[in-house]
C-alpha cells in the first residue's frame, strides 16, 4: 500500500471551470493527496521529464495518476499517453481519460495509446466527488503497479 507522501496527482484539462469542478470534488472527496493542474499536453510534458519549473524533483514529483482530458488544445490527450507509454520513467503511471466526449472510436484509440480507464467527466459535483473518490482509491489504494 502507498503512504500519504507519494499520492500525487496530475490533472490535465484546459477548460479552467472543469478543472476547478474537479478542484472542488478533489477538496470535498476527502482523499488525502496532492493535485497537481496543467493546461495542456505540454505543460505535462515538461513536468513529467522534469523541465523548466518542474525540475526540482521534491516539489513536482512524478505523479503517482494521471487524469487526462482528450480534447486538449496543441497536442491531444491520445498524443500525450503515447509519448508518455514510450518513456521508461512513465510507462507504469495510471493514466485515466477523465473527459467529457464519449466515442467508441475515441475510446479504443485511447486504449491503444494506454489510457488504464476511460472516465465520463459527471457534470454534477456531487457526482464528480463520488467519481473521484472510487478513482483515487482504485488507483491509489487499491491497485498496485512497479516502482
Amino acid at each position: 500500500m502507498r503512504t500519504q507522501g507519494d499520492r500525487m496527482v496530475l490533472l490535465v484539462e484546459d477548460d479552467a471551470d472543469d478543472a476547478r469542478v474537479v478542484e472542488l470534488a478533489f477538496e470535498r472527496s476527502g482523499f488525502d493527496a496532492a493535485l497537481r493542474i496543467l493546461k495542456n499536453a505540454e505543460e505535462a510534458t515538461a513536468y513529467v521529464t522534469g523541465l523548466g519549473p518542474f525540475i526540482d524533483r521534491s516539489q513536482f514529483p512524478l505523479p503517482s495518476l494521471i487524469l487526462l482530458d482528450m480534447n486538449l488544445p496543441g497536442r491531444s490527450g491520445l498524443q500525450f499517453v503515447d509519448w508518455l507509454r514510450g518513456r521508461e520513467e512513465s510507462r507504469t503511471i495510471p493514466v485515466v481519460a477523465f473527459t467529457g466526449m464519449i466515442d467508441n472510436d475515441l475510446i479504443k484509440k485511447a486504449f491503444a495509446a494506454g489510457v488504464n480507464s476511460y472516465i465520463q467527466k459527471p457534470a454534477d459535483i456531487a457526482e464528480m466527488e463520488s467519481s473521484l473518490r472510487l478513482v483515487l482509491k482504485y488507483w491509489l489504494v487499491l491497485s498496485a503497479r512497479p516502482r
